[in-house]
């Protein structure tokens, strides 16, 4: 095969078919690898559940967490990268709430952090809002309420201007999207298509698992320019029903954020999550799988190249301000049989 490339490159005609080929791989995504890839980096956390992490403008991290070996509800708190102490934060005031839940720390374009917040209430289930919150002034300003749907720890998205916010929903198996004004819910009539299979983004779905005739739509992420919503989504899913869904495969969509039109970026990424953007809104981060091997990656929406940057595997991930390190957790299954999580920093290559 190497000789037949080398005699090729010699001929006009054998140039053109390389350039042809080279162009159609660039075009399917073909991902490739830095040689050797940089190290993750452990950071010191403990046996801890993980439900997210985010890294703020101001360089605080800031991570979702349970104690180890405590069902008590979702806490939050930041994290020095270097020792691994976490400090707890504040929650919401608790008006009334059975239980309370912090999910999902986001930076919001503002600076302040953003948070899924959840208040279990005996009738009628639970409350959800999207929070801001300020750590100079310790206080939370409610943005969105998410009564209207079903909520279980969706990620979401907030415009530039706080206006408007995009999140999943639904759970593991049914998720769609759902857009909000400050106002209240508002519709997303989208609809993306992928080898004759098509589904609306914002079918009603209510985390029953009964949801074979739509696809699947997950981790939005809003561009820092407020131009473009990045998101996961599975026509592949359309068809199959229970666990069965979570072998389709997710593609990169991108949604312009003014007239609501999408285009497919990335094909073909199994067990997708994560998808973010970088500071610079060059390039998005993602975990997950593509042919054989798992990692975390970049690709730029341009010419969907995606580099893996290293096989840590991880479940949620955020960039650093300057857009050369990501960190992120992964969960695992410690020697007892308990699901924990740790904490990872890895390297960005320049692109």
């Amino acid at each position: 095969m190497s000789r037949w490339w080398a005699q090729a490159g010699r001929w006009p005609v054998g140039r053109a078919i390389l350039a042809a080929l080279v162009v159609s791989l660039l075009a399917c995504g073909t991902p490739f690898t830095s040689s050797p890839l940089p190290e993750a980096s452990q950071v010191p956390v403990g046996d801890r559940d993980l439900y997210g992490v985010a890294w703020l403008r101001d360089g605080t991290v800031v991570v979702t967490f349970a104690p180890e070996r405590d069902d008590t509800l979702a806490r939050l708190g930041t994290v020095d990268l270097a020792s691994g102490e976490i400090d707890e934060l504040p929650l919401p005031p608790n008006q009334g709430c059975r239980g309370q839940h912090a999910r999902e720390p986001t930076p919001l374009p503002d600076g302040r952090l953003g948070l899924l917040y959840v208040c279990e209430q005996d009738d009628p289930g639970h409350n959800a809002s999207i929070e801001a919150f300020d750590r100079q002034s310790r206080r939370f300003e409610r943005l969105f309420g998410l009564e209207s749907i079903w909520v279980s720890s969706g990620p979401y998205t907030v415009s530039p201007d706080l206006q408007w916010a995009v999140i999943a929903h639904g759970g593991l198996i049914c998720e769609g999207l759902a857009r909000f004004s400050r106002s209240g819910p508002d519709p997303l009539p989208v609809t993306i298509s992928d080898e004759g299979r098509s589904f609306r983004l914002d079918t009603p779905v209510d985390g029953a698992g009964k949801c074979a005739d739509t696809g699947r739509a997950h981790f939005p992420t809003w561009s820092p320019d407020g131009r473009t919503i990045a998101f996961f989504g599975s026509p592949a899913s359309i068809g199959r029903s229970g666990q069965s869904r979570l072998d389709a495969d997710w593609n990169v969509y991108l949604l312009d954020a003014t007239d609501l039109s999408p285009r497919p970026g990335l094909r073909g990424v199994h067990n997708a999550r994560g998808l973010r953007w970088s500071p610079d809104g060059m390039r998005l981060a993602f975990a997950g799988q593509i042919g054989e091997q798992k990692g975390t990656w970049t690709v730029n929406p341009v010419d969907n190249v995606p580099p893996l940057i290293s096989s840590t595997d991880l479940d949620w991930l955020a960039w650093s301000p300057d857009g050369t390190q990501i960190v992120g957790a992964k969960s695992y299954v410690s020697a007892a049989g308990d699901l924990s999580s740790r904490l990872f920093l890895i390297p960005v290559p320049a692109p």
